[in-house]
């Protein structure tokens, strides 16, 4: 049965009614004879009337769709954002490309807005942020509202940032952020979500104010968020301001908290990512032992999901934990595994980091020509990607690599060039 007409005419036979009692009184059988056949098209207002009269909604009758159809579709798309997060990646994306296919056949915009949403993440995850970003740009032109939108927003931000450009990636969602308080009422999780997209690259660039800010405001916000999802996506970048002011019961508590609500969702691929985060807080509190577990787990997990850009991340962690416990060989191999990683998914940021730690290795090891090498290339990239905190840190080490050898002029350039970047 073809076309609109057709899908009338099926639903009022399958009703046992005759033209003229559905058409009657407002409209003659003639006239729903004509639709039926195809060659009137009733008026949204013709239509509405039949479609009250066949017991359907207007707009599933116009397309074809089955009664809740957009219903079904999300729970499809929940389940298949389910299995990426177990590294089921191959189902997730034939079961999101099924469900796009029947969103946009069924005019059903914000269901496909919410597939490419998840073709983006499949392809985030598998191939970094390059082909992810075009995918969240074409669910942008559909003109999506209110929590999808934002969640789209916050992931073309975070390719930015991903892309090592985190002035970009602030700007994306401080702009998206002030359009939104400008038109109130504001949803709370849309606020909530672009919150949590700016604290991680302000505290990268420096602006711990603003990253503070950021998480007070969203704090003052999660009572009227009902979305668990957003909620513990917000704990785990909050938990990173918190860390960075000292707060490390805080710290713990948001954690904790982030892996509950992801253990209830059954997302294995984000409670990896939270032990991987434990880890790195407890890396700079110089308890190793706890990091080593933390991080060997996350490991494991983001592993087994084939999250390779956490897994990347969790491994250099792991690598600064060797570092640390003077266990120079492992470190290195760790470090040249995520190096693996990272420049696979194009994480600029995170190459930094390698580069930097392989030059405290060879510094340590007393190859100081190969340390000055790396830390030069590590300076250059973190001033690349606009890291300022990083760059001024890893100065201050190459500073204290050249005054170790005498070099003084350079090393006042080298620090200088440190203090002048914040």
């Amino acid at each position: 049965m073809n076309g609109l007409g057709g899908r009338i005419r099926e639903l009022r036979t399958e009703r046992g009614i005759t033209q003229r009692e559905l058409a009657e009184p407002r409209y003659s059988r003639g006239f729903l004879a004509a639709v039926e056949s195809g060659h009137r098209v009733p008026t949204d207002e013709a239509l509405s009337y039949l479609a009250g009269r066949l017991g359907v909604d207007p707009e599933d009758l116009r397309h074809g769709r089955p009664a809740g159809a957009a219903e079904a579709l999300r729970e499809e798309l929940a389940e298949a954002r389910r299995k990426l997060s177990h590294g089921n990646t191959s189902a997730a994306a034939e079961m999101i490309e099924s469900a796009r296919a029947r969103a946009e056949a069924y005019g059903l915009t914000e269901v496909t807005g919410q597939a490419l949403l998840g073709l983006g993440d499949v392809r985030l995850q598998e191939d970094g942020p390059e082909t992810a970003v075009s995918l969240y740009e074409t669910a942008m032109a559909l003109e999506p509202q209110g929590s999808l939108r934002a969640r789209l927003i916050a992931r073309i931000g975070q390719c930015a940032y991903l892309h090592g450009d985190s002035a970009k990636a602030i700007e994306i969602s401080e702009k998206a952020l002030y359009a939104e308080r400008f038109s109130p009422p504001v949803e709370p999780e849309v606020e909530l979500v672009l919150l949590g997209s700016l604290i991680y690259p302000c505290l990268e660039v420096g602006a711990v104010e603003r990253a503070r800010r950021a998480v007070d405001e969203g704090l003052a916000l999660l009572p009227r968020v009902e979305n668990k999802a957003a909620i513990a996506d917000f704990y785990v970048v909050a938990a990173q301001s918190w860390h960075a002011d000292g707060r490390l019961s805080e710290v713990d508590v948001a954690l904790n908290t982030a892996r509950e609500i992801f253990t209830r969702l059954d997302w294995e691929r984000e409670i990896g990512r939270c032990h991987w985060t434990r880890g790195y807080v407890l890396v700079r509190m110089d308890r190793l032992a706890e990091a080593s577990d933390e991080l060997e787990l996350a490991r494991d997990i983001l592993s087994r999901v084939g999250a390779k850009h956490f897994h990347g991340g969790a491994t250099a962690e792991l690598a600064e934990v060797r570092r640390r416990q003077s266990r120079f060989d492992e470190a290195e191999a760790l470090a040249q595994e995520a190096m693996t990683y990272l420049v696979a998914s194009g994480y600029d940021e995170g190459i930094a980091e390698i580069d930097r730690l392989l030059g405290r290795i060879a510094m340590e090891r007393g190859d100081l020509t190969l340390a000055e090498e790396l830390l030069n290339r590590a300076a250059q990239r973190y001033a690349g990607a606009g890291l300022n905190n990083e760059l001024m840190r890893t100065c201050r080490e190459l500073g204290g690599l050249l005054i170790a050898q005498d070099r003084l002029d350079e090393a006042l350039a080298v620090l200088q060039r440190g203090v002048t970047c914040v």
